[in-house]
C-alpha cells in the first residue's frame, strides 16, 4: 500500500491508500467532536448559494452511499472487514456481487461490487474521512495492518498515486 503525508492549513492529517480507491484522507479538526450516536463530524460547513433560488426546497437531505469501483471485489471487502468497517449487506446473484460497508460513527456508506458503476478502478477522489483524534486513529489503523503516513502538517500538494488494486495499464 502505497502512503503519502498531507495537511490544509492548520488541519491535521493523515493519508492511506484503500484498495482501488486511491488516495483517502483522514482529517482531524478542532471542529469536530465526538458525539453519542451522532455524524461523521460537527464541523459547521455552509453556503446559502444552493438555497438562494427560491425554486429549491429547503429540506433534510443525507449522503448515504457512496460508490466505489473496485477491481477486486473480495480483495476490497476483506481490507474493509480487517479495518473494522461493518459488513451491511454483501448479496450474489449469477455473476454480480454488491457489497457494503460503513465505517463506525458513520451515517455514510460504501458500495462495491460488480456492474455497479462504469468508472475504472482508482476513479474515485476527494473522499474524505473525518476523525475527532488523528493520533488515535493512525495507531488504530496501524495496529489494524495498514500502511498510513506520518501526522503532518502544512499544505496538501495532491499527486497523483496509482492504487496498488487497480489494474494495470496496457
Amino acid at each position: 500500500m502505497q502512503h503519502a503525508n498531507a495537511a490544509v492549513g492548520s488541519k491535521t492529517k493523515v493519508c492511506l491508500r484503500l484498495p482501488d480507491i486511491g488516495r483517502i484522507l483522514v482529517q482531524s479538526t478542532a471542529e469536530a467532536r465526538p458525539t453519542p450516536g451522532a455524524v461523521m463530524s460537527t464541523t459547521a460547513i455552509g453556503s446559502t448559494d444552493a438555497t438562494a433560488d427560491a425554486r429549491v426546497r429547503q429540506i433534510d437531505m443525507k449522503l448515504e452511499v457512496v460508490v466505489l469501483p473496485v477491481a477486486d471485489v473480495n480483495r476490497a471487502k476483506e481490507f474493509y472487514r480487517n479495518l473494522g468497517w461493518r459488513l451491511d449487506a454483501d448479496f450474489s446473484a449469477a455473476d454480480e456481487q454488491v457489497v457494503q460497508f460503513t465505517p463506525p460513527g458513520s451515517q455514510c456508506s460504501i458500495h462495491f461490487g460488480t456492474n455497479l458503476t462504469s468508472a475504472p478502478p482508482g476513479a474515485a477522489q476527494g473522499l474524505l474521512l473525518i476523525v475527532s483524534d488523528i493520533e488515535a486513529a493512525r495507531d488504530e489503523l496501524v495496529e489494524r495492518g495498514v500502511e498510513v503516513s506520518e501526522v503532518s502538517h502544512g499544505e496538501l500538494r495532491p499527486r497523483p498515486l496509482r492504487s496498488p488494486f487497480e489494474r494495470p495499464r496496457s
